[in-house]
């Protein structure tokens, strides 16, 4: 909004998922933007398709391949805002075009080569601003030795090890209650991934129980999971659909439930968040859930509480994440069935909760 009052467009918006591109899309239609998304319609949300450059062509009554590339121009020509993924930002489409301004989000989960597709449309004496967190999720890169040499690391975290600080920092919402559900289950091993029966259930009995009370849709509740297996399980067990697929017409209650991957759920959020953390054995071995960076994502996805459903026994063997994390948790009484170990920070916590009101 700064920028466009300030006459810098127009403005380019981008991020690496088409996820994190409908965040921006959202949140420009929501300020009263001019903005149009540039990209296949079907990788855009349901709710978000009309602010699609094709969908408005069609609006348009344009037929004819001249007609549309010349009605598409004639859109972009008087946006305020272009939202598209980073790849998306060299469309045919968008040949020629300058922008004043450049944003991209989730700019710590982009390799430096994926941000340079944006930042080349970027004028000469325009502006460019990274949103991120280098301590959540790296880019994915599945070339060990192009990762060894640095193609790995995004520009955002090559610029914070370079002096750059960050503007602002996320922290889990003070306001969003937190609860640890303990689980006595076991963890069983589908091939390289894992899966929890014990926490299915738990995750089962917690939708409906959040349901039950009427005051939140189940659209607006997340279940997240470091594990595609579980995932998998869960999804099945509720009747949800895959990532990007949407449910099934008619579909009601917690079938309209999104269930994801931590991986997949990055730049996301939802009201109501439950974890699912799955590891459950005698040796505290958690493998890949006991990366910091996963933990981050997880604990801050949830706008109005969170409900983090595991082994206390397993996840407390971690002692550089989870364990301080219970340690919290147990201290000020966010642990389900336990006193609080601090009555006194349990105390300052509900005078936080009571400001947040």
């Amino acid at each position: 909004q700064g920028w466009v009052t300030a006459k810098r467009g127009p403005i380019l918006c981008a991020a690496d998922s088409n996820i994190a591109v409908d965040n921006l899309l959202a949140g420009c239609v929501k300020a009263g933007l001019q903005v149009v998304r540039v990209g296949r319609p079907e990788a855009i949300r349901g709710d978000l398709e009309q602010y699609n450059l094709l969908e408005m062509v069609k609006a348009a009554g344009e037929s004819g391949e001249r007609g549309k590339f010349g009605a598409e121009k004639a859109i972009l020509a008087k946006m305020d805002v272009v939202c598209c993924t980073c790849s998306g930002a060299d469309h045919p489409v968008m040949q020629g075009m300058e922008f004043g301004c450049v944003l991209l989000d989730e700019a710590a989960q982009a390799t430096e080569l994926a941000v340079l597709v944006p930042l080349m449309k970027m004028k000469s004496d325009g502006c460019v601003t990274l949103v991120g967190d280098h301590r959540q999720l790296p880019p994915t890169v599945s070339n060990v030795e192009v990762d060894v040499e640095g193609l790995g690391t995004s520009l955002f975290q090559r610029l914070s090890s370079h002096g750059a600080s960050p503007g602002q920092c996320r922290v889990p919402r003070p306001e969003a209650p937190v609860t640890f559900l303990p689980i006595d289950g076991k963890e069983q091993s589908e091939g390289k991934s894992w899966i929890n029966t014990t926490e299915l259930e738990a995750v089962e009995a917690l939708l409906n129980s959040a349901l039950a009370w009427g005051d939140i849709s189940p659209t607006e509740i997340g279940v997240i999971t470091p594990y595609a297996a579980q995932a998998r399980l869960i999804r099945r067990s509720l009747g949800c659909p895959p990532p990007g697929k949407r449910a099934q017409s008619g579909a009601t209650g917690v079938a309209l439930v999104e269930v994801s991957s931590v991986d997949g759920f990055q730049g996301r959020e939802k009201d109501l968040i439950v974890v699912s953390t799955v590891r459950a054995n005698e040796k505290g071995q958690i493998g890949f859930v006991g990366d910091p960076r996963r933990l981050n994502v997880a604990l801050t996805r949830a706008r109005r509480g969170i409900v983090v459903c595991g082994s206390f026994s397993t996840l407390s063997v971690d002692e550089y994440g989870w364990r301080p994390w219970l340690t919290w948790a147990q201290e000020r009484g966010l642990i389900a069935g336990c006193e609080a170990t601090d009555p006194i920070a349990a105390e300052a916590l509900k005078k936080l909760h009571l400001l947040s009101e």
